[in-house]
């Protein structure tokens, strides 16, 4: 049979339900907006023309949706003879036409996506459609005044009239209170079903705002990671008597919601050391572990305190590192690159190490490393005189001696070498200690495995210092 017109299909919501083998099961679309999807859809009829047209007559819904003109022009429909609308109805077909005529003539052939929607949202699959919103919102890191872009609204709209955006107030507002309310609660239940008892771990860092921030993350048996809360601490002096009160208030709250913690994780600042150590013998029932990434990670600090050696070099190469990332030193940063490019085809970034940025001082000498050649030349080309003079108006620039004599030192490279076997094996083993997978057996290994590596070195009187400092870091 032909299809129905354009003018009709946007009237009305088709199913797949046959009726016979030419027709199916249609119903009338302002039926459902004016009483919803229960009622609406008590009364159908078959997608034929006149059988439709015939029930919009006596459809007081359809004439509180419509305008005069428009019911007068379809009621005409039903008087028009079907030879004289097909050509108007049926889109030609065009051999040379594009992908995107074909499928405008499709979407018209068709009608509009909403025809072939049945119901609308019920209370549940709103809420659903909220929380599934704000996951996104928050997964694709979008702001909250996403939902009031135009082109977003026409989206949705044409996806299903039935989906509406929520205000970015909404948004923001009650969803968002809502979505946390029920992440806490499903948090919640699972932690009580945990039999074992969960694991409590809880560090400290500084924001954008300057802000002192304590965070805590509850971990399940089967190692599901939940974040419980953060509390801005920055008005707080913060001690080990600090830190205990603290302890003891999450205990007491974790209590009260009959939620057993069997271990606590705190990092190693002299602070929360203090308070775990004290913590041990007035909380037997409970397991006190240092974070054996963080021990890992200051072991590494103590290789440069025990040797100095590696920490003369470490410093050089650090000033080398800052001063080919200082804006200042704009001409030589673009002699290095454009000598980079000639020599290795490719751009090479160094980089700087950062205090809280863990694995950075490895980084660094890997970047050192890739880029000696380029600095050497460097050096050649702008090596500075003997006795340094003020630079006069017209001379060609030259490095700073300091800089120069760091580049162009052997002795240096060759430390820098070593000093990066060194840090290799610990940054691997940090790697693999912060993940989520991390498992007891894994450090005692990791451990293992590094004072190995320090008895297998030639210098004795170093690996014996770092050896007793990691054992140190085992017993606290």
């Amino acid at each position: 049979m032909p299809p129905l017109p354009t003018l009709i299909n946007q009237y009305i919501v088709r199913t797949d339900i046959k009726v016979n083998k030419s027709n199916v099961q249609t119903f009338c679309k302002p039926c459902i907006e004016e009483l919803r999807e229960e009622e609406g859809c008590k009364i159908w009829f078959p997608n034929k023309k006149d059988r439709i047209i015939q029930y919009f007559k006596k459809c007081s819904n359809f004439f509180t949706k419509t305008k005069e003109e428009e019911r007068e022009e379809i009621f005409a429909l039903l008087h028009l003879n079907n030879d004289n609308n097909t050509p108007n109805l049926v889109p030609q077909k065009r051999t040379s036409s594009g992908s995107s005529l074909k499928i405008i003539n499709r979407s018209s052939y068709y009608g509009p996506m909403d025809n072939y929607i049945v119901r609308s949202l019920s209370k549940e699959d709103l809420q659903k459609f909220y929380m599934l919103l704000f996951r996104l919102t928050v997964s694709c890191r979008w702001a909250l005044s996403w939902v009031n872009n135009s082109e977003a609204k026409e989206l949705f709209d044409f996806l299903n009239p039935f989906l509406k955006l929520p205000d970015r107030r909404v948004l923001g507002g009650d969803i968002l209170k809502q979505v946390v309310d029920d992440a806490d609660k499903a948090m919640e239940t699972a932690l009580k079903e945990d039999q074992i008892g969960i694991m409590l771990t809880f560090d400290g860092w500084v924001n954008v705002k300057n802000e002192q921030l304590l965070g805590t993350v509850l971990l399940s048996y089967e190692r599901k990671p939940y974040l419980w809360k953060a509390v801005d601490i920055s008005s707080e002096h913060e001690n080990y008597t600090t830190v205990m009160d603290k302890i003891e208030i999450m205990l007491t709250d974790l209590k009260k919601k009959d939620i057993t913690v069997c271990a606590i994780v705190t990092d190693s600042t002299p602070a929360y050391a203090a308070a775990r150590r004290r913590m041990r013998i007035s909380k037997r029932s409970i397991v006190f572990l240092p974070c054996f990434a963080h021990q890992i990670n200051l072991c590494v600090g103590e290789i440069f305190k025990e040797s100095t050696e590696f920490k003369t070099t470490i410093d050089r190469a650090i000033r080398l590192a800052t001063f080919f990332k200082n804006s200042n030193h704009k001409f030589f940063i673009s002699r290095l690159r454009e000598q980079q490019y000639e020599t290795y085809k490719k751009y090479i970034a160094i980089s700087v190490p950062g205090e809280t940025h863990w694995n950075s001082l490895y980084y660094m000498c890997i970047s050192l490393l890739k880029t000696q050649q380029v600095l050497q030349i460097l050096a050649i080309n702008f090596k500075p005189p003997i006795v340094e003079t003020r630079h006069r108006q017209g001379e060609a620039p030259t490095l700073p001696h300091k800089i120069f004599e760091t580049i162009d030192s052997s002795i240096f490279w060759n430390q820098i070498t070593l000093i990066n076997e060194i840090l290799e094996l610990y940054c691997k083993i940090l790697n693999m200690l912060q993940c989520d997978k991390a498992r007891l057996f894994q450090v005692v290994h990791n451990m293992n495995y590094l004072v190995q590596f320090w008895l297998n070195r030639s210098d004795d009187a170093l690996a014996t210092k770092l050896i007793d400092r990691l054992e140190k870091r085992w017993k606290d």
